[in-house]
Parts: C-alpha cells; structure tokens; sequence
C-alpha cells in the first residue's frame, strides 16, 4: 500500500511531465548552440532574451 510520501512523489512527477521541456527541444537548442547559434539556440528552447551577447565584454 502506498505511503502518503509516495502519493506525493508521484503526484509531482505527473506535473513535472506534464510541464517538462520536450527531447525535441532540447535537442534542437543543443544543435543550434554547438554550431554557434546563440540567438537560434535561445529561440529553439523558447527563452526570450533582451540581450545582445557582442555589446557585453567580460
């Protein structure tokens, strides 16, 4: 019989799966990435970015 901790582990893991980020993506924002397409990269993965990386210097 489960536990009321094991009710709760698989009640979060339905959410994460649920809301996790798809192989695909992933995939194609790596293959963007290790080409060097950073902007490509940040559009493939979804992620809006106010930042232009050739204006910031280290």
């Amino acid at each position: 019989m489960p536990t009321d901790s094991a009710n709760g582990r698989l009640t979060l893991w339905r959410r994460v799966r649920a809301y996790a980020v798809p192989p695909s993506m992933i995939a194609t924002a790596t293959t963007r990435r290790r080409a060097g397409d950073w902007a490509g990269a940040c559009a493939a993965a979804r992620v809006d970015v106010d930042l232009d990386p050739r204006t910031v210097s280290r």
